[in-house]
């Protein structure tokens, strides 16, 4: 390669020397080039599918720059510029070239290839949502398009099932009335050998929400100024969730289902409670109530009382104060006059020695200006009289294995007790209330032992005295009775607590009570006879013996 100069003035470069004078003339010299000229290029995507467009980038370097790119993308067809486009048609291997040439006298020329292997693209398919999933009639529905494989970019059409349709991969639309409708996404790509997919999905549109209503309530019913004012507003109908706003009538707002609002100044104000529901198209509703504030009531007072009366070392205490006038709410605070305190309208202390104490319950409105009032009382704690425990059980006479209900009972002492118990068999138990089966006949001695909360332990016995286990039998005459003859019953208790009651089942149908009974048997056959035996605490035994009545001999 060549570099051009001329001679002349400008340049510097002498045409002629003469001895005598130098002069110029101008005349066109060539140098050869810094280096020589290459061309390389990169392609992206650089696994196109057919149809998609591949975006080619040149490089070039030495020669004489500016450059002119040209292309052959090896399909027939050509581009230039060190950026371009093309989209192959059909799969295939394509050797594609870049040509290019610089701006030398004379020009050069580099090329560069590469083999693009063009795959064909995946099969389209299509997919669809909507929101709200449970539209209604007349309410705006968004449906949003999808689309994969195929060659981009894809074209989206729409039939919403009542004869309206619409393009783009998002798309709205209105149900005029309720129904069930079904809806089509048609999607088409970019390929040459263009590819379709269809998708289809059912659309439940329900009736419009009922009419939006609200209303609200307050608490206090007649506020003070100065005090807060708890607000509650309610909806129905409309389509929730609901956004509640509030206007106070006094210039002030408030949002939320919920809100507290103090007036500065007494008078009438008129609250407006506005709801607006999540349907499309939105539903407002609005409530109004007048309410009346008036100044704080005269001088704060405040007085409690306290249970039990007269109460023992060791007892809890329940104080509950009480306050008026003012402006609530109030804040409660408790000297004991042992050094202990407390906070709340209703509290509970526990004194350990034996005194008169000077309760003060201080009470603080919430008025501005803040009034603060006192009340005190004088309590006298007593010690408690002796504990003392006694215990009681049913059945009176048990039975072995039968369950026995224990009872426990204190006095005196400091409450609450705790109760623990020996049965005089090994057994234990803890509480009040417990129950018991003795294993066998005997007489036990049950220990009852009550502890109190100030540590007193004080025990109480009582003799149980368990009976055997009930048991029974029975025997009948004659031993192979005729039809109609009579047969004779007779029964034998023993164990368990007496008196016994019998009560027989003949097996035929037929019934009867008493120790000893008489039955007569209409037909031969076998009868399965039952004895239930009951004793006094309530325990039964069962046994049966087979009764055979014998055929009449003629």
């Amino acid at each position: 390669m060549w570099e051009q100069h001329v001679c002349g003035y400008l340049t510097n470069v002498p045409c002629t020397s003469q001895p005598e004078e130098m002069w110029f003339d101008q005349h066109t010299l060539y140098t050869p080039s810094s280096s020589q000229l290459r061309a390389s290029f990169s392609y992206t995507p650089t696994t196109p599918t057919a149809g998609q467009t591949v975006t080619f980038t040149a490089t070039a370097s030495g020669g004489t720059s500016p450059y002119s790119y040209s292309w052959n993308f090896g399909d027939g067809t050509t581009g230039t510029g060190s950026t371009t486009t093309h989209a192959y048609s059909s799969a295939g291997p394509y050797t594609a070239t870049l040509m290019v040439v610089d701006s030398g006298i004379p020009p050069h020329t580099a090329t560069s290839q590469q083999t693009i292997t063009v795959k064909s693209p995946p099969p389209l398919s299509a997919s669809f949502t909507f929101n709200p999933s449970s539209p209604q009639a007349q309410q705006q529905v968004t449906f949003t398009g999808t689309a994969t494989g195929g060659t981009s970019p894809y074209s989206f059409s729409w039939t919403f099932g009542d004869n309206s349709t619409g393009t783009g991969a998002t798309v709205s639309h209105a149900y005029a009335s309720s129904g069930s409708y079904t809806v089509t996404l048609t999607v088409k790509d970019s390929s040459t050998s263009q590819q379709t997919a269809t998708t289809q999905q059912t659309v439940s549109v329900s009736n419009p929400a009922p009419t939006l209503t609200g209303s609200f309530t307050y608490s206090p019913a007649s506020p003070q100024a100065g005090q807060f004012v708890s607000f509650t507003g309610s909806a129905s109908g409309g389509t929730p969730p609901y956004s509640f706003s509030w206007s106070f009538g006094d210039g002030s707002t408030g949002t939320g289902s919920s809100v507290t609002h103090a007036y500065s100044s007494a008078g009438s104000y008129t609250v407006t409670l506005s709801i607006k529901d999540g349907g499309s198209p939105q539903q407002t509703a609005t409530s109004q109530q007048t309410i009346s504030v008036t100044n704080p009531s005269s001088t704060l007072t405040a007085s409690f009382t306290y249970t039990p009366s007269s109460p023992q070392t060791g007892q809890s205490v329940t104080f509950t104060g009480t306050a008026s006038g003012g402006t609530s709410p109030y804040t409660f605070t408790w000297s004991f006059g042992d050094g202990s305190t407390g906070t709340g309208a209703s509290t509970t202390h526990t004194y350990s020695l034996v005194g008169s104490y000077a309760v003060t319950l201080t009470v603080v409105d919430s008025g501005s200006p803040q009034q603060t009032t006192t009340s005190q009382r004088t309590i006298s704690v007593a010690n408690p009289p002796p504990l003392s425990a006694g215990l009681t059980f049913s059945p009176a006479s048990p039975d072995a294995g039968q369950s026995v209900s224990f009872t426990a009972s204190a006095s005196g002492g400091t409450s609450p007790y705790s109760y623990s118990w020996s049965f005089g068999d090994g057994g234990t138990a803890s509480g009040n209330l417990v129950s018991h089966s003795f294993a066998s006949a005997g007489s036990y001695t049950v220990t009852l032992s009550v502890t109190d909360s100030g540590g007193q332990r004080v025990q109480a016995s009582k003799t149980v005295t368990v009976n055997a286990q009930l048991s029974g039998s029975f025997s009948y005459s004659p031993s192979s009775p005729l039809p109609l003859e009579a047969v004779t019953f007779s029964a034998t208790g023993s164990g368990g607590a007496q008196p016994y009651s019998y009560s027989w089942d003949f097996g035929d149908g037929t019934t009867a009570n008493g120790q000893t009974v008489r039955h007569s048997y209409l037909l031969p056959g076998s009868y399965v006879v039952t004895l239930t035996i009951t004793d006094a605490s309530g325990q039964r035994f069962t046994t049966s013996q087979t009764v055979i009545v014998l055929t009449n001999i003629v």
